[in-house]
C-alpha cells in the first residue's frame, strides 16, 4: 500500500495526499489506513494532525472492534 510506504519513509504529506485522492475517488480510508497515517503523524511529531485524524476515524465509526467479530464463549 502506498500510504504505508510513504509513512515508513517519513513522507507523511505524500501519504495523506494518496489518502485524500482515494477519498475523492470514492474510496474512503479504512481502519488500517487511518492507523498508518496517525502513526506517521505521531512519528513526525505532528500531534495535532494525528489527533484530528483519530477524531475523524472515530466519527466515521472506525474502531479496532468495528471490523472484528466477537464470539460468545461457552
Amino acid at each position: 500500500m502506498m500510504i504505508s510506504m510513504y509513512c515508513q519513509q517519513g513522507e507523511i504529506g505524500k501519504a495523506k495526499d494518496v489518502s485524500d485522492s482515494m477519498a475523492i475517488q470514492g474510496f474512503a480510508p479504512d481502519l488500517a489506513a487511518y492507523k498508518m497515517l496517525i502513526n506517521g503523524y505521531a512519528k513526525s511529531k505532528r500531534k495535532d494532525e494525528a489527533l484530528r485524524l483519530a477524531e475523524e476515524m472515530l466519527q466515521r465509526g472506525l474502531t479496532r472492534c468495528s471490523n472484528t467479530k466477537h464470539s460468545k464463549e461457552a
